[in-house]
């Protein structure tokens, strides 16, 4: 596959499903006692759509099962999978339907945002990743990141306003009725009218989009808080920089935690560029965070950077790159306050060109849990890195890579790692071209953080995108309940 080949389906965008984040339950009477696992029987998400600046590929599978699933029958208890144009008439076809739940299905797509539905045993393991690529021009890109489900709320570090800079915001409604979202933004000179949040109406089955240099003209350093204040949204944010005719760098900005404690990465070794730490603390107390380092060789306090004091209201930047001397690297942060991080990963190209990639902060696992990727690439100019970070315990699993391609069979490895160090596995499909990955834990193991790379060698420099792995969720708890004789009688 050479770079100009890239997509092996002339289509617009990338998404790849594999784990369901939502559920049905059934409604109870009153709650009466300890949480019950129930099946995901229900998940949606959906996948920006971008223009044909930034073309891909579509790819499906079901990450739940261990085993190769049963092939999907019309008619019988399998559930369901499809893909559909976000907005689409009623009556208008499917995009895609999953014939094979053991199998990534790569489908075309082309125009509006995608919207996944899962039903039944389908739902349960359901994931998406969207990933788009352009060889050349000033669009010139590898980007790519989950899809998302709807949510109250969610929050953007790293992206701005400057010149040459264009962050912009994508709203997805899902749902029969419109929804209104407040939409509030900081900077690194403070907080953006934060007593007057920017309301956003989300049309039914619709998509809004807000640009964040028309929230805070000028800034550098933007970091955002989308909250739904009438029904749920999806939301995603896209940066793009480009300076005169150069591209500047290009990706998707995964939504992160606001929280206390954080962990951003496993981030891929530098390789001569530069890694840049944002952080946000949207309230009204300076945030004191105590730094640490998990490296292939153990976990550390950077020396000159353990401590970090970030203003209140503000978005702070700081150069990380020296953390880890250019190792894949993940970073602890623990603050007295709540905030949020992202890390910005910038490799410098020929003539002027830059390429960049994000990594969110998010809460860190508390449990071991199956954790997934739809979409990887292998190709002779393309290769997919697996990050694995065990910031606390060891980390013991498998591996499982799943072809796209029916004629080729999926394939397992051990994977360890030891407590408060992090790992890198080069991705090794039979044979080039999409595949899906698995990594499960063992039992008596360890939770694990992890992140897929994919660097695209091009003719003046290399295009990277990352993704982290999504949690693979079969089950949802729900309260246990008891029928009340009582309901309904006055007084009661």
């Amino acid at each position: 596959m050479s770079p100009r080949e890239w997509p092996a389906l002339p289509v617009v965008a990338a998404l790849v499903l594999l784990l369901g984040i939502t559920a049905l339950v059934p409604s109870a009477d009153v709650a009466a006692g300890p949480a019950d696992d129930l099946p995901v029987e229900q998940a949606q998400l959906v996948c920006p759509a971008l223009d044909a600046s930034l073309p891909g590929a579509v790819t499906a599978l079901d990450a739940a099962p261990s085993e190769p699933a049963a092939p999907v029958v019309p008619g019988e208890q399998t559930g369901s999978l499809t893909a559909s144009a976000l907005g689409a008439p009623p009556g208008t076809p499917p995009v895609a339907t999953a014939t094979d739940l053991g199998r990534p299905l790569v489908v075309a797509l082309a125009g509006s945002d995608l919207l996944v539905d899962a039903a039944g045993p389908a739902a349960a393991g359901l994931v998406a990743s969207h990933l788009e690529a352009q060889p050349e021009g000033a669009s010139r890109a590898l980007a790519g990141g989950s899809c998302a489900a709807a949510a109250v709320q969610a929050w953007y570090v790293g992206g701005g306003a400057a010149v040459g800079q264009r962050s912009t915001l994508f709203l997805a409604n899902a749902e029969a009725a419109p929804a209104t979202v407040e939409v509030a933004a900081w900077s690194e000179a403070g907080p953006v009218s934060p007593d007057r949040p920017t309301i956003v109406t989300v049309p039914a089955r619709g998509r809004s989009e807000v640009a964040l240099d028309g929230l805070a003209p000028g800034a550098a350093r933007v970091a955002v808080s989308v909250r739904a204040v009438t029904g749920r949204v999806s939301s995603s944010v896209l940066d793009r920089r480009v300076e005169g005719t150069a591209p500047r760098g290009a990706d998707w900005i995964a939504p992160g935690a606001l929280a206390r404690t954080l962990v951003v990465g496993p981030l891929p070794a530098g390789e001569g560029g530069s890694r840049l730490l944002q952080i946000t603390v949207p309230g009204d107390r300076d945030a004191v965070v105590q730094v640490r380092v998990v490296t292939p060789d153990g976990a550390f306090a950077p020396a000159g950077g353990e401590v970090l004091e970030v203003p209140a209201g503000t978005v702070a930047e700081v150069d990380a790159t020296a953390f880890a001397e250019g190792r894949e690297v993940a970073i602890e942060l623990a603050s007295d306050v709540p905030i949020a991080a992202t890390a910005r990963l910038v490799r410098p190209g020929d003539g002027g060109i830059i390429e960049e990639a994000f990594v969110a902060g998010v809460r860190p696992a508390e449990e071991p849990g199956s954790l997934a990727v739809a979409e990887a690439r292998s190709a002779p100019d393309i290769v997919s890195t697996l990050l694995v970070a065990a910031v606390q315990a060891d980390f013991r699993g498998t591996l499982r890579l799943i072809p796209a391609d029916p004629a080729l069979p999926a394939s397992s490895a051990p994977v360890e790692v030891a407590a408060g160090t992090t790992a890198a596995i080069p991705l090794s499909p039979p044979a080039p071209g999409s595949f899906s990955l698995v990594l499960e834990p063992a039992p008596g193991s360890g939770p694990a953080e992890a992140v897929r790379s994919v660097v695209w060698a091009l003719a003046k420099g290399p295009a990277i995108t990352t993704q982290r792995l999504d949690r693979v969720v079969t089950a949802v708890a729900a309260p246990r309940t008891a029928p009340d004789l009582g309901a309904g009688l006055p007084g009661h």
